[in-house]
């Protein structure tokens, strides 16, 4: 089973990774954006802090 500690253990071992999906998504976004497909994302990124 399943518990707690597993959770606990997993959480300080697993860093995150959206950063390198960001980093393609912005480009994605900035420069093959056609018909606005990615207004969205777009609009997000603009709005994040530099990284």
């Amino acid at each position: 089973m399943i518990e707690q500690r597993d959770f606990e253990a997993a959480l300080r071992e697993v860093r995150p990774s959206t950063g390198p999906w960001f980093t393609t998504a912005r480009n994605v976004a900035m420069f093959a954006d056609e018909g606005g497909a990615y207004d969205a994302l777009v609009g997000y990124l603009k709005k994040q802090k530099p990284r």
